[in-house]
């Protein structure tokens, strides 16, 4: 079983936090529909995954 610390888990944390604004910031300069709801997918699913770590950090 993969072993992970919980430094791992805020690095991980930290960097779905910072993709999250980074799509965030794209979408105003966004004109294709496409890549407009492919930023705003792609911040749900990091913003979910960095919630997930932090729950994971919790019970630790």
């Amino acid at each position: 079983m993969l072993e992970i610390s919980p430094a791992q888990l805020r690095f991980f944390s930290a960097v779905c936090a910072n993709m999250v604004v980074v799509w965030i910031a794209a979408i105003p300069g966004t004109r294709d529909s496409l890549i407009l709801t492919l930023d705003i997918v792609l911040a749900i699913v990091f913003w979910r995954l960095g919630v997930a770590t932090e729950e994971i950090l919790d019970r630790l």
